[in-house]
């Protein structure tokens, strides 16, 4: 099927779908080759309050890939990363680094989480730390504690049209 549009010519290929009993096709639509995904906001949060689990609005395993946005306590320093298929028991490694702002020296931080219950991050306990490093007190210090909380999920998903 090819559609015909004064800015684009959208091309898809239809994949059959077993589990409709009319034989309907799905169609991914796509846009000179490109997948076109609908982009949701699955968690947001203004507030920099650690948080041991997150829990999202929908499942996890609904998205073809979710993006995580994660900040340091002060929230200068942002990071963000992209899970494709997530699911259930999935670990997820955020890290950041970041330059002090008097000594020369920076941070490096890092906190594991797991997807879990399809709806849910939670904190790996054993899995979180930072580490400072300076020339003024070599080599460096290493302290316990998760200072990355992540701000917002987005979840995305491909466009699919039902033809009968």
């Amino acid at each position: 099927m090819e559609i015909i549009t004064p800015e684009y010519t959208v091309n898809s290929t239809p994949v059959f779908d077993w589990s409709k009993n009319d034989f309907n096709f799905n169609v991914p639509i796509t846009i000179k080759g490109v997948p076109v995904y609908v982009e949701e906001v699955l968690y947001n949060s203004t507030s920099t309050s650690d948080r041991d689990s997150t829990l999202i609005s929908g499942k996890f395993s609904d998205y073809d890939y979710v993006e995580i946005l994660y900040c340091d306590n002060n929230s200068r320093g942002w990071g963000s990363t992209k899970i494709y298929k997530p699911e259930n028991d999935m670990i997820i490694h955020l890290s950041l680094v970041e330059s002090s702002d008097n000594s020369g020296g920076f941070y490096f931080r890092h906190t594991s989480f797991k997807i879990q219950n399809d709806n849910e991050i939670v904190k790996e306990k054993s899995s979180y730390n930072y580490f400072y490093a300076s020339p003024a007190t070599p080599p460096y210090k290493s302290y316990t504690g998760s200072y990355i909380k992540i701000r917002r999920i987005l979840g995305y998903r491909g466009i699919t049209q039902w033809f009968s």
